[in-house]
């Protein structure tokens, strides 16, 4: 009996921890990885954009454009137009073409009143026609009778407002309206004399008049 009894003792404290090792694996999962440092995931760096800078104004980086221009005693008539641009809201224009007043250049600085692509501006110009013709024939409005006169170089003062649009991608509209004053006489009557609303009609036709001005073309 007593060796039954220690027998039991023995056996009773094993038979207890092996009991708790089981229980403790059984509440464990057996598919519980532990991962290692090359299983974990990458932390994925953030690449930092650059912010690009946005240009104040389109002319500070295309300071040239060449336009074709067409209007009535525009800048250079039926020509073409380089403008160079000193500072983004100031131009400097400078055309070469013909019109009815004959050949002629013109010169002219603007002052754009933003520095947008969309920039409203006015300008003050000089222009100079050429061409002479001789002999030209007139008919007095009231008398009937005919005046002979000619046709002179003439120099214009020219103040216009305006507006100029230039994309970002270099392509340039612009349009003004304003006036132009001939500082020299465009005509020289050799026969005949003239009434003073056709010396008026003679001078807006030859010399100074109402001016409107289109042109479109690329800026570099």
């Amino acid at each position: 009996m007593r060796k039954i009894t220690l027998l039991l003792i023995m056996v009773l404290p094993m038979l207890l921890t092996a009991n708790t090792v089981s229980n403790e694996l059984n509440t464990s999962n057996p598919y519980e990885t532990v991962e290692t440092d090359h299983e974990k995931p990458k932390k994925r760096k953030k690449k930092k954009r650059k912010k690009s800078k946005k240009n104040a104004s389109i002319r500070a980086d295309r300071q040239i454009a060449i336009t074709a221009v067409n209007g009535w005693t525009s800048l250079a008539g039926l020509g073409l137009m380089g403008s160079y641009y000193v500072q983004p809201k100031l131009g400097l224009d400078a055309g070469v073409g013909v019109g009815i007043k004959g050949s002629r250049i013109g010169v002219r600085g603007r002052y754009m009143f933003t520095e947008n692509n969309f920039a409203p501006y006015a300008g003050v110009g000089l222009i100079q026609a050429f061409s002479a013709l001789k002999d030209i024939q007139y008919i007095n409005s009231e008398t009937g009778t005919l005046v002979t006169f000619d046709r002179k170089p003439t120099t214009l003062a020219q103040l216009v407002v305006g507006f100029e649009f230039m994309s970002n991608g270099g392509f340039v509209i612009g349009l003004n309206a304003g006036y132009a004053r001939a500082l020299t006489s465009p005509i020289n009557v050799t026969s005949g004399e003239l009434e003073p609303i056709d010396r008026i009609a003679l001078r807006t036709t030859y010399g100074g008049g109402l001016v409107a001005e289109l042109n479109i073309g690329y800026a570099f």
